[in-house]
């Protein structure tokens, strides 16, 4: 939890990257909430949850990284040079264990 506090804080902070919550039901809406996927609907069915409210309230907080994310991907392009998800990943990563040290 302190972690992805850390991983928000620093996109918003250093990088001006947030969302709203407006973006983030938007997000869901258009993508998870029209899952098809068997596995999705059967974790929402064995949590007692239809899909959307599991989409909505149990697994917001990654739906909200994955649009913070999608926002803070281009300025991470420019700033480590590359285009490479992963190495954008890892050296993001590696910002977010200094500042937790």
């Amino acid at each position: 939890m302190e972690e992805d506090e850390v991983w928000k804080s620093i996109a918003k902070n250093k990088y001006k990257v947030s969302t709203t919550q407006k973006e983030v039901d938007n997000y869901i809406k258009e993508g998870p909430d029209t899952s098809d996927l068997p596995q999705h609907r059967a974790f929402a069915d064995a949590m007692g949850l239809s899909l959307e409210e599991l989409n909505h309230n149990f697994d917001r907080d990654i739906y909200e990284k994955n649009v913070i994310w999608l926002k803070l991907k281009p300025k991470l392009e420019k700033k480590y040079n590359t285009t490479n998800n992963n190495e954008q990943i890892e050296k993001y990563n590696e910002e977010v264990e200094k500042q937790l040290k």
